[in-house]
Protein backbone atom coordinates (compact mmCIF):
# COMPACT_ATOMS: atom_id res chain seq x y z
CA UNK A 1 0.00 0.00 0.00
CA UNK A 2 2.99 2.35 1.10
CA UNK A 3 4.36 1.81 -2.76
CA UNK A 4 1.20 2.80 -4.31
CA UNK A 5 0.79 5.74 -2.32
CA UNK A 6 4.57 6.72 -3.27
CA UNK A 7 3.94 6.51 -7.08
CA UNK A 8 0.72 8.45 -6.81
CA UNK A 9 2.40 11.19 -4.64
CA UNK A 10 5.27 10.83 -7.50
CA UNK A 11 3.01 11.48 -9.92
CA UNK A 12 0.80 14.46 -8.69
CA UNK A 13 4.34 16.33 -7.76
CA UNK A 14 5.39 15.50 -11.53
CA UNK A 15 1.94 17.18 -12.34
CA UNK A 16 2.67 20.26 -10.11
CA UNK A 17 6.26 20.76 -11.10
CA UNK A 18 5.04 20.16 -14.87
CA UNK A 19 2.24 22.57 -14.58
CA UNK A 20 3.97 25.50 -12.65
CA UNK A 21 7.09 25.63 -14.70
CA UNK A 22 4.58 25.82 -18.12
CA UNK A 23 2.80 28.69 -16.70
CA UNK A 24 6.63 30.10 -15.25
CA UNK A 25 8.23 29.48 -18.75
CA UNK A 26 5.28 31.33 -20.75
CA UNK A 27 5.43 34.01 -18.21
CA UNK A 28 9.31 34.55 -18.53
CA UNK A 29 9.51 34.43 -22.29
CA UNK A 30 7.70 37.71 -22.58
CA UNK A 31 10.88 39.62 -21.69
CA UNK A 32 13.86 36.41 -22.26
CA UNK A 33 14.43 35.55 -25.68
CA UNK A 34 13.78 31.69 -26.54
CA UNK A 35 17.31 30.68 -27.37
CA UNK A 36 18.68 32.04 -24.07
CA UNK A 37 15.84 30.71 -21.69
CA UNK A 38 16.19 27.25 -23.28
CA UNK A 39 20.39 27.61 -22.88
CA UNK A 40 19.63 28.58 -18.86
CA UNK A 41 16.63 25.76 -18.83
CA UNK A 42 18.66 23.08 -19.97
CA UNK A 43 21.94 23.60 -18.22
CA UNK A 44 20.37 24.03 -15.17
CA UNK A 45 18.90 20.50 -16.19
CA UNK A 46 22.32 19.04 -17.33
CA UNK A 47 24.33 20.19 -14.46
CA UNK A 48 21.10 18.91 -11.68
CA UNK A 49 21.20 15.57 -13.17
CA UNK A 50 25.46 14.88 -13.44
CA UNK A 51 25.00 15.50 -9.83
CA UNK A 52 22.86 12.87 -9.37
CA UNK A 53 24.45 10.65 -12.31
CA UNK A 54 27.90 11.34 -10.46
CA UNK A 55 27.03 8.87 -7.60
CA UNK A 56 26.55 5.89 -10.42
CA UNK A 57 29.58 6.81 -11.93
CA UNK A 58 31.16 3.28 -10.86
CA UNK A 59 28.38 1.95 -12.75
CA UNK A 60 29.25 3.86 -16.41
CA UNK A 61 30.60 2.11 -19.67
CA UNK A 62 31.74 3.38 -22.85
CA UNK A 63 28.60 2.05 -24.71
CA UNK A 64 26.28 3.71 -21.81
CA UNK A 65 27.99 7.28 -22.67
CA UNK A 66 27.74 6.39 -26.16
CA UNK A 67 24.11 5.97 -26.44
CA UNK A 68 23.69 9.09 -24.32
CA UNK A 69 25.61 11.05 -26.44
CA UNK A 70 23.45 9.89 -29.68
CA UNK A 71 20.16 10.38 -27.29
CA UNK A 72 21.82 14.10 -26.22
CA UNK A 73 22.63 14.97 -29.76
CA UNK A 74 18.75 13.65 -31.54
CA UNK A 75 17.44 15.87 -28.49
CA UNK A 76 19.63 18.96 -29.34
CA UNK A 77 18.41 18.70 -33.23
CA UNK A 78 14.42 19.30 -31.40
CA UNK A 79 15.41 22.22 -30.60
Amino acid sequence: MISKFRADLGLLSATFFWGTTFILSKQVLVDVPLPAFLFLRLTIAALALNLYAFRYRKEWSFQALWQGAILGALLYLTY
